[in-house]
């Protein structure tokens, strides 16, 4: 069912009949669609008739993040997976907050780049391995497993951040012609908005 909303999530066209009806075999993923949409982050007034509503409320990309990070959530199953998974969806959310001025592909892609980007650890398997069942794109996928291109100064920016190596941040920064009171103002949305996911305090 994972294998199939990951599919579901790759389309270019919104499909909600066909995302419902792959999310209500399953009854966790059910039960945390409906959970999340009543959250205080999400702050829904009206009340849910059924799981296609609740997809549409969220919207095609607000769902496909959340789903996308629920997925693996459910890959984490040690502590320390957990935490990887935490900081994974985090760096996805940070990257598409300070390039919300980009094009939607762009921005999509960095999402996953993030997201994606602590597979190896996470698995404990190779990342060449890993993202050879993964629906991306080509460059991508080099990116994740190390190779220097367009996507990998975005991983490099994230591990700044989290390393507090702020010469190395205001060089890339500048390279990536961000602001840097947008840039921290995004990072520490990131963390909230993946605490609020992963049920955490930050």
């Amino acid at each position: 069912s994972r294998l199939t909303l990951f599919r579901i999530l790759d389309s270019e066209e919104p499909d909600y009949d066909q995302l419902a009806e792959s999310i209500q075999t399953d009854v966790s993923i059910s039960y945390r669609l409906l959970r999340y949409t009543t959250s205080p982050h999400f702050g829904l007034t009206n009340k849910v008739n059924s799981i296609k509503h609740a997809t549409m409320l969220l919207g095609w990309r607000q769902v496909k993040s959340w789903l996308r990070v629920l997925i693996m959530a459910d890959i984490a199953s040690s502590g320390k997976a957990s935490e990887l998974a935490y900081l994974s969806a985090q760096r996805g959310k940070f990257f598409e907050l300070i390039t919300a001025n980009l094009r939607s592909t762009i921005k999509e892609n960095l999402f996953l780049l993030g997201l994606f980007s602590l597979l190896e650890a996470m698995l404990e398997t190779p990342m060449e391995t890993v993202v050879t069942n993964l629906p991306l794109d080509e460059e991508l996928k080099e990116a994740l497993c190390g190779k220097k291109n367009k996507y990998s100064i975005w991983l490099r920016l994230a591990q700044a951040y989290e390393e507090a190596d702020w010469d190395t941040l205001d060089i890339l920064m500048e390279k990536l012609r961000l602001d840097p009171m947008l840039t921290a103002q995004a990072y520490l949305e990131s963390m909230e908005w993946s605490s609020s996911l992963f049920g955490t305090e930050t």
